[in-house]
């Protein structure tokens, strides 16, 4: 069964209460919750840690992804509220000992653990980081801004990181976040667990049917 998580950060700021409730309706279980700090990347996120207690509230989970430098600092943050799992990126770590020390922090709060690895960089660097993950967030586009098309240069990591998750599949799962549509869950539907989606979830006429049509791809 494959998962359909929102993204926050493509919903309109002006009405994310409402867009949360017309998500859970439509069948989310798990709100996808980018964070940016304008340093890892361009764009900053206004909301920071304010929604994370509206979306508990709903009785839905928050996945949050930390696109941020200060990677403990932003940790201990989130830490503090309600959060289901965290994921930050490898880039913004300094070695795979520090990337690991990270996860097991995150885990040590009973939180699922993951790290998130760009199109540009080179999965096979963090193969022993990949065996102490709960799960994956594969970027296909570059991070900081919604609405960006499917990289197809980000095959060779999702393929390769899927590998490496099957050794352990009792409890790891692979994201993909960035460009998701009908054609990209067909190429990637063998390689991934969760997908993470903005407009193409938002803008479709019948998010329920899509919800159900995710649900029901094998």
């Amino acid at each position: 069964m494959k998962i359909l998580e929102p993204s926050l950060l493509a919903f309109n700021p002006d009405q994310i209460p409402y867009e949360l409730e017309r998500m859970k309706a439509a069948g989310a279980h798990i709100i996808h919750y980018d964070v940016m700090d304008g340093k890892f990347v361009n764009n900053t996120t206004p909301y920071e840690t304010k929604y994370l207690k509206l979306i508990s509230k709903l009785n839905l989970k928050s996945d949050v992804h930390l696109m941020v430098n200060d990677v403990r600092q932003a940790i201990h943050t989130f830490l503090k509220h309600p959060v289901y799992a965290l994921s930050f990126h490898v880039e913004a770590c300094s070695d795979n000992a520090s990337i690991i020390e990270n996860l097991n922090l995150i885990k040590a709060n009973h939180v699922l653990a993951g790290v998130a690895i760009n199109p540009n960089t080179n999965a096979k660097k963090y193969k022993e980081v990949f065996a102490q993950c709960d799960f994956v967030n594969i970027m296909s586009v570059m991070p900081g801004y919604a609405g960006q098309k499917f990289l197809t240069k980000s095959m060779p990591n999702i393929k390769y990181i899927k590998k490496q998750l099957k050794k352990h599949p009792h409890k790891m799962y692979c994201v993909l976040d960035g460009g998701v549509n009908a054609e990209v869950i067909k190429k990637t539907k063998k390689y991934i667990n969760r997908y993470v989606s903005g407009s193409f979830l938002l803008k479709c006429p019948d998010p329920h049917a899509l919800f159900v049509q995710i649900r029901q791809t094998s």
